[in-house]
């Protein structure tokens, strides 16, 4: 299975992000990502076994939180 690590942010900034996705003016058929699936990937492990998957998980589970800042300045796709 897939793993990874991701930063979840908070409902104020995802309502920011849909607002700039709306903002956007995409297409209707254009295929969204739905605001509670919003995340940034700040570590991907690739394809772990069962074993690997708890230990990873129980490692992160220690790390704890950590807040900080980003500044998107442009758009990519």
């Amino acid at each position: 299975m897939p793993l990874f690590f991701a930063a979840l942010p908070g409902p104020e900034v995802r309502r920011r992000f849909e607002s700039a996705v709306e903002a956007l003016g995409l297409p209707p058929d254009a295929r969204r990502v739905a605001p509670e699936n919003y995340h940034m990937t700040v570590a991907f492990a690739g394809e772990v076994s069962h074993l690997q998957s708890t230990a990873l998980r129980t490692r992160g589970a220690g790390a704890g939180p950590v807040a900080f800042e980003i500044s998107c300045s442009s758009w990519e796709y």
